[in-house]
């Protein structure tokens, strides 16, 4: 239980704190526009994380408009201790064939 209780501490933002601003570079798994997510396939992330497929928020819901499931994309995770989204999301390759999301 202590693992859960330091997750739950670190999720809180602390004033005062940095935020920091990654690249990231991957491929998208599915597309959430309800809960405004993306799971993003994505390349290691130099001083963050390594290479993993996770979801993340984004930070605008209009950068949901144009991007579909295997899109190759570009973007910012934006890092405020513990609260983690996607900003400023460029298609950089659309997928080759649309698959439909269940």
């Amino acid at each position: 239980m202590l693992v859960g209780g330091a997750w739950a501490a670190a999720c809180h933002a602390r004033p005062g704190l940095p935020v920091r601003h990654y690249d990231l570079h991957g491929t998208i798994i599915a597309v959430d526009r309800d809960r405004e997510q993306l799971v993003v396939q994505h390349d290691n992330i130099p001083g963050f994380m390594s290479a993993m497929t996770m979801p993340y928020s984004v930070g605008n819901a209009q950068d949901l408009v144009f991007v579909e499931i295997g899109d190759e994309i570009r973007g910012e995770v934006v890092d405020s201790v513990g609260s983690v989204h996607l900003e400023h999301i460029t298609v950089l390759r659309h997928a080759k064939v649309k698959i439909a999301q269940p």
